[in-house]
């Protein structure tokens, strides 16, 4: 996880996400965390009333931007972290947020108690290359949703059918990218196909979010104390910009949104 406060956000809600930038003047990572999150729920066909599940929801971020502007019946979240899932909880509480369903739970496997077949939408923001593997990822989200519900998500694609080397493969372990959830395009394609999605959407964002995120961080180093730059945290956070860098530098790799659509 990466200290967002060393990337410039002072909200109370610190975002996970690399964020999604555009050539828009001052904007800062809040700011693009949020695009982030909007350019996962803009290829959602239903907006009004839905049902909606936010897997690795992180410190609440994207739940805070979704429930604000997204007519939502009901929202549930899972991450790992269980003292990430306080801190949204905690406000939605405080707002008092209508008669807004809501539960948080401490897991982002199969083995959940959140009802099958259920969900409107499910949205993996930034977050799906950490899992096992992209097929039971696709698999899990096709048992929560309902028979015409959309799925939505970011991950980290091949570029062709070449195998990993091993230095990115320490780089991805490093990052906490599973390898056998970098997959081709085509793969991913097929795999959503066969459990039943149609409509599919394939996205590269490379420059938006990529490039976007290591041009911020060069941005901001000169604003950090000497104490910062030899802190952990910011060191993560260079290697990060760095990997980002290597996989534009390559060509290998892309950054790329998904959408699917069951039913249809």
């Amino acid at each position: 996880m990466l200290n967002s406060s060393l990337l410039g956000d002072v909200y109370p809600f610190l975002w996970e996400n690399l964020g999604y930038w555009n050539s828009q003047v001052n904007v800062s990572y809040h700011n693009s965390c949020e695009e982030m999150v909007r350019q996962h729920f803009s290829l959602l066909k239903k907006k009004d009333k839905i049902r909606i599940l936010d897997l690795a929801c992180g410190k609440g971020g994207s739940i805070i931007t979704l429930t604000s502007e997204l007519r939502i019946a009901r929202l549930d979240a899972m991450d790992i972290q269980e003292a990430f899932l306080k801190i949204p909880k905690q406000e939605f509480e405080i707002r008092k947020l209508g008669d807004l369903n809501f539960e948080f739970e401490k897991t982002i496997s199969g083995n959940s108690s959140f009802p099958i077949h259920f969900y409107d939408s499910i949205v993996c923001i930034d977050s799906a290359y950490h899992f096992k593997n992209i097929p039971d990822f696709i698999k899990s989200c096709k048992l929560w949703l309902n028979s015409t519900g959309e799925l939505v998500f970011t991950t980290v694609s091949k570029n062709s059918d070449e195998r990993i080397g091993y230095l990115d493969r320490f780089l991805f372990y490093f990052a906490g990218i599973s390898t056998c959830s970098v997959l081709e395009n085509r793969e991913i394609n097929q795999i959503l196909t066969t459990n039943g999605f149609s409509n599919i959407k394939i996205q590269t964002i490379n420059e938006q979010v990529l490039r976007g995120f290591a041009n911020w961080v060069d941005t901001i180093r000169e604003t950090q104390s000497i104490y910062n730059l030899f802190s952990f945290d910011w060191i993560k956070i260079k290697a990060t910009a760095l990997f980002c860098k290597r996989l534009l530098r390559q060509k290998k790799f892309s950054y790329v949104l998904l959408y699917g659509q069951r039913g249809y």
